[in-house]
């Protein structure tokens, strides 16, 4: 019981103690925030990004519609 009422004074007097607690550096941060992209850059990333496999995709795709048309043709 003697120790639960000395920890609040011990808590209290380090707050006072120290003027740059956590919440004062916590307010600080958005100075930091780094900018945030727009969603158009996003986008425009993605697509670059993934345009070899998009090509890809598309000549794979081609390619099967060929095939499949000749083997159709050949029946």
């Amino acid at each position: 019981m003697h120790r639960n009422s000395v920890l609040p004074l011990l808590s209290s007097k380090r707050q006072s103690h120290n003027p740059h607690n956590l919440s004062s550096d916590y307010r600080s941060v958005p100075d930091f925030k780094l900018p945030r992209p727009s969603i158009t850059k996003i986008r425009f990333q993605f697509v670059i990004f993934h345009f070899d496999s998009i090509l890809g995709i598309a000549k794979f795709l081609d390619f099967f519609r060929v095939f499949w048309i000749r083997r159709r043709l050949k029946k």
